[in-house]
């Protein structure tokens, strides 16, 4: 036999090693001993590998569960990141919550507007391999100086941007949350007040519209304002005309003013009415004007949204929240608004004739007690079950003691007279510190009753009383604050580590408070209790959901 003939011989009789024929244990065991750019170029190679190998390298990057949850950080180098793996993890069709965090500030990037404009693009391949995605949050860090469209890398962000967006709109996603960081814009429009002109007129008709906007000569003009244009600049893409054909979105949530100026306003206006859109939140910055936020923006927002159902607006001046009172009976199916933190400053008094404005089927309020009063006193609500009071001297700054004594009079006026009985809760977050218990009366006027119809408290305890041989003066802060609102029928205790007096404080406050049926305490470590209203940081602020917390419910 000639010695090609025994190669032969030998390649036939001496089959080739496969790598997928080893126990599925030593695979594992060859997997776990690989390094990430490894297990992703393995995981390249076949389907079969890749539904063993991207899962474990997933996993190294603290995505367990790609399907429920899949929070992402694109490195501007883009080797072995997560997004890398979840583009090719072809088990994955579908996401209930997917956040992605566009961070330009990693050292390794030389040019990081265009290497931002690439991420972009690689999330969007991701998006678009997807079946659907359930919620989506987009967080981007400005780069750093003025954003303007003179510039063409700042143009070339923004398409991109937009592009995401659209394809996340298109993947069946219900709820989109487009969050940044604060910005400095140069922005291509100036607003501008015409002569004569003063406070858009309303009245009770949520089809009655007093404003107009066209684009004429480079100006969105109105009845009394216009935009002028500053600078030319390449047109913003539009959505697709086709989306409203199969938007699911219902629940959009902006923490932008760049999005809801010209022109980009024009592409937040036309996703708007193109989606089933029944919950917004709005947080402004400090770009927006109270006279453009008046005119042109919450105009187009009502406009846009006929069938919103939730509100939740954070702004940084008073005078934005009275433009949306004086907007919201626009919303005939609004059932629950929600006012966020503003610096504390006084409303104006609300009027003394019975409010004219309607809001039918609002059910629950969420905000500060002058927010509240300033909301009741000038809006019938007829079907009002919730109000809920939010205190934190945190966020938001403080009026005197006396003058929350005077918003919970003037609130319980107002609710008696639209002849509503709501459940009224009050939630102090004061970020460790002990608060002085709010005075009984100011001399003038006792508050006794008025504290009183309040009927759930949740208060947090002073990092300075949260020893475990503090009891005594526990309890003491715990009743002197249930002595104020007397009319309680549940009350919550927060601390930021376990609790453990918590069957001897119930035993207290059962023999003092026998109407107080329901107690509980709820434990936050390392972190404040917060609302939307009150988050402490932005990201938190615009977060679906809060951190797991654990408690203990004694029984009264």
């Amino acid at each position: 036999m000639s010695i090609a003939q025994q190669t032969m011989t030998s390649s036939i009789s001496t089959p080739a090693f496969c790598f997928e024929n080893l126990p599925i244990e030593l695979q594992l065991a060859i997997f776990d001993h690989s390094d990430n750019p490894t297990l992703l170029n393995i995981g390249k190679t076949c389907h079969s590998l890749n539904r063993f190998v991207i899962p474990t390298f997933l996993k190294r990057l603290g995505i367990t569960q790609p399907e429920d949850l899949s929070v992402i950080w694109p490195l501007l180098s883009r080797h072995s990141d997560q997004l890398s793996g979840l583009t090719v993890d072809f088990s994955t069709v579908t996401i209930k919550h997917f956040v992605c965090i566009l961070d330009h500030r990693q050292r390794e990037s030389l040019t990081p507007i265009t290497s931002s404009v690439k991420n972009i693009h690689r999330v969007r391949q991701l998006v678009t391999r997807l079946d659907s995605i359930g919620s989506a949050c987009i967080l981007f860090y400005p780069i750093k100086g003025v954003w303007s469209l003179r510039s063409a890398v700042v143009e070339e962000f923004l398409t991109a941007l937009f592009g995401l967006l659209e394809a996340i709109v298109l993947k069946s996603c219900m709820s989109l949350q487009i969050h940044h960081r604060p910005l400095t814009v140069d922005p291509p429009y100036r607003f501008q007040l015409l002569a004569g002109s003063t406070e858009v007129e309303l009245d009770s008709s949520p089809t009655k519209r007093r404003y107009v906007i066209r684009l004429r000569d480079h100006v969105l003009q109105g009845h009394d304002w216009r935009y002028r244009q500053m600078y030319t600049y390449n047109e913003i893409p539009s959505p697709s005309p086709h989306l409203w054909l199969h938007s699911k979105l219902t629940t959009l949530d902006l923490h932008s003013d760049l999005l809801l100026l010209p022109p980009f306003s024009s592409w937040t206006f036309a996703i708007m009415k193109q989606s089933p859109i029944t919950s917004l939140s709005l947080f402004l910055l400090d770009i927006v004007s109270k006279d453009e936020f008046l005119h042109y923006i919450f105009p187009h927002i009502i406009d846009a949204l006929p069938q919103l159902q939730e509100i939740q607006l954070a702004a940084h001046r008073h005078e934005f929240l009275i433009t949306a009172i004086t907007f919201l009976p626009r919303l005939p199916l609004l059932r629950k608004v929600t006012f966020g933190s503003i610096d504390y400053s006084e409303f104006p008094p609300t009027p003394p004739h019975p409010p004219q404005l309607h809001l039918p089927y609002l059910v629950a309020f969420t905000g500060f007690a002058d927010q509240a009063t300033q909301l009741l006193g000038n809006v019938l609500c007829p079907s009002l079950s919730f109000v809920n009071i939010l205190m934190d001297d945190c966020t938001r700054g403080r009026p005197d003691n006396f003058e929350i004594g005077k918003q919970f009079s003037i609130l319980n006026g107002l609710i008696s007279d639209m002849n509503v009985t709501p459940r009224i809760t009050v939630c102090f977050s004061n970020h460790g510190r002990q608060s002085p218990l709010f005075p009984m009366s100011d001399g003038d006027h006792d508050f006794t009753k008025d504290f009183s119809m309040v009927s759930r408290l949740s208060l947090e305890l002073p990092f300075s009383l949260q020893s475990e041989k503090d009891f005594t003066l526990q309890s003491d802060y715990v009743l002197g604050w249930l002595g104020v609102f007397r009319g309680l029928s549940g009350f919550t205790l927060t601390t930021h580590q376990p609790y453990q007096n918590s069957a001897l404080l119930a035993s207290v406050i059962r023999s003092e408070y026998p109407n107080i049926t329901t107690f509980n305490t709820v434990d936050y470590p390392k972190q404040f209790h917060y609302h939307w209203s009150t988050a402490p940081n932005d990201f938190r602020r615009n977060a679906d959901t809060i951190p797991l917390v654990t408690g203990n419910t004694p029984t009264m």
